[in-house]
């Protein structure tokens, strides 16, 4: 996924969550099968498929977890497609799912919760929402707590929140005309997760926006190799 392969990246969370045993994931000691059922919903999320997203379904809907993330896609798939509506509908059922406390229970081999990930999704989606109605300051506010949030969780391989908010983030403060704010989250980014394609797009973004032809140029060169293996076009570190 991070570097922009979205065939590989979909087909391989589809063989995660093929391979996901729903009568075990819901005993005792198992609930880190319930994510890696969900992986699927964050790859599709992370690559804009949002028509794919409203198609997917949950085999077992009284699994909490899991569905509590489709709901965190299918509100980030309704806001792509304008249908603000419809997002909050699925913002407002994903709140009360993540109110749930016995998804404390839930862990990911003990490592981390799974009411940590949802607490992060529900600022993400809710931020998001209120970007597109340019209220700024609010949703950057959100996604710097939903940012603390991630980097609070155990080390885990892969992070147990796949993709970086810090991409959301930059992406946001860069619609807010926020260039330094954006370029400082992004090279954090690049501290983190170094070579990801996504951080690099947004940086080269937010140096465009300051006409820094310089640092665009140099951009330009570190992603001929590392966004060479890369089925998708950026223009910023998030799809939307």
């Amino acid at each position: 996924t991070l570097e922009g392969n979205s065939k590989l990246a979909i087909e391989a969370s589809a063989k995660v969550a093929a391979h996901s045993n729903i009568l075990l994931m819901k005993e005792p000691g198992w609930g880190t099968i319930q994510h890696y059922y969900a992986i699927p919903f964050f790859v599709n999320v992370k690559f804009g498929k949002w028509e794919e997203i409203l198609k997917m379904s949950n085999a077992d809907t009284s699994l909490k977890y899991p569905e509590a993330v489709r709901n965190y896609a299918r509100g980030m798939a309704f806001l792509a497609q304008n249908d603000k509506a419809a997002a909050i509908k699925e913002l407002n059922s994903l709140e009360n799912h993540a109110s749930d406390e016995s998804l404390k229970d839930i862990t990911i081999w003990e490592i981390n919760s799974v009411d940590i990930l949802l607490q992060i999704a529900q600022r993400v989606l809710k931020a998001e929402i209120l970007a597109r109605e340019l209220n700024y300051d609010e949703s950057i506010t959100l996604l710097k707590e939903a940012v603390m949030l991630e980097d609070g969780l155990n080390y885990n391989e892969p992070p147990d929140w796949f993709f970086s908010v810090r991409h959301t983030l930059g992406a946001v403060q860069i619609e807010a005309k926020k260039y330094h704010d954006a370029i400082k989250t992004f090279e954090e980014d690049l501290v983190r997760l170094p070579k990801n394609g996504w951080a690099l797009h947004g940086l080269k973004l937010a140096y465009t926006k300051l006409n820094d032809q310089n640092n665009v140029s140099k951009i330009d060169e570190r992603l001929k190799t590392i966004w060479s293996n890369s089925d998708i076009k950026l223009s910023s570190s998030r799809i939307k």
